[in-house]
């Protein structure tokens, strides 16, 4: 696992975005020093790290909190050396977070010609 990369991205719309929660949002991620892009009623995140104790995992559900309902997703791609690429897709509902795992399935090798 030491040697395991989370690179989350995502863009996700917000429903119900006010002022209030513009404020809580910028307070999120600015105390937490994360990229991010607020615009209009749209949040794009993205963060690449090692991850080990799941941080920003637990951010978004700080999100989720705030902003109730958004559409869209943030995805997580997950290079693991020991086990190849996997993702986890994270999207936000009635105040919660929600992930739904998924893997890459390799095919029998072909010869190219």
């Amino acid at each position: 696992m030491a040697n395991t990369i989370r690179e989350y991205e995502g863009l996700i719309k917000i429903n119900d975005l006010t002022t209030q929660k513009v404020d809580q949002i910028l307070k999120l991620f600015v105390s937490k020093e994360l990229e991010y892009d607020l615009y209009e009623s749209q949040l794009e995140v993205q963060y690449t790290g090692r991850d080990f104790n799941r941080s920003f995992e637990k951010i978004l559900i700080e999100l989720a909190q705030i902003i109730i309902d958004a559409t869209g997703e943030i995805t997580c791609q997950i290079d693991d050396d020991e086990n190849g690429l996997s993702f986890e897709y994270y999207t936000i509902n009635n105040g919660r977070l929600f992930c739904q795992e998924g893997k890459i399935q390799r095919g029998a090798a072909r010869i190219v010609e």
